[in-house]
């Protein structure tokens, strides 16, 4: 067979599997689904401490020498937050509690005042605080997955104080 003839023939070959292959994909491709899966992934705690939510003034007091009391209800809540979009059950199974749990407490308390000084009840809510490094992964059929970086806060409530400020 000379040399042009086999070149043709093997040229023809290669097309009709590119050709062949090209259909195939095609219909793969549409039977795929076109849409995107994302996944959401915690990569890991980076920072943890605990803080005060800050303090506040209950307006309750006396002039001593006295005793002043405070009897009230509270609601608390666990709280979180993210720099990019996220989902909440990956952030919770890392940092081990429920971010969106809330409740109620009662309380009562007194303290005394001693003479000459004026007191005023003031409370504080406490918080263990942790800051994780979070990421998604988008994959579209057919394409490159793309990938979004960010931080992610979490507050859980774990007390409330109450104090007696003497002036």
């Amino acid at each position: 067979m000379h040399r042009s003839v086999l070149v043709r023939a093997l040229l023809a070959a290669c097309l009709m599997i590119v050709s062949t292959s090209s259909l195939v994909a095609a219909s793969d491709k549409r039977a795929a689904p076109v849409y995107p899966v994302t996944r959401y992934i915690v990569d890991g705690v980076y920072q943890q401490y605990d803080t005060t939510g800050g303090f506040y003034s209950t307006g309750i007091g006396c002039r001593g020498p006295c005793t002043t009391s405070i009897q009230t209800g509270y609601t608390w809540s666990n709280s979180w937050s993210a720099t990019i979009s996220f989902t909440k059950a990956p952030v919770d199974a890392a940092v081990g509690f429920n971010t969106g749990a809330s409740g109620s407490v009662s309380y009562t308390q007194s303290f005394s005042v001693p003479s000459g000084k004026s007191g005023v009840i003031w409370y504080a809510d406490y918080y263990h605080v942790k800051k994780l490094n979070i990421h998604t992964e988008t994959c579209y059929p057919y394409s490159a997955c793309t990938y979004k970086y960010g931080t992610a806060t979490t507050r859980q409530w774990y007390q409330r104080l109450y104090y007696v400020v003497l002036s």
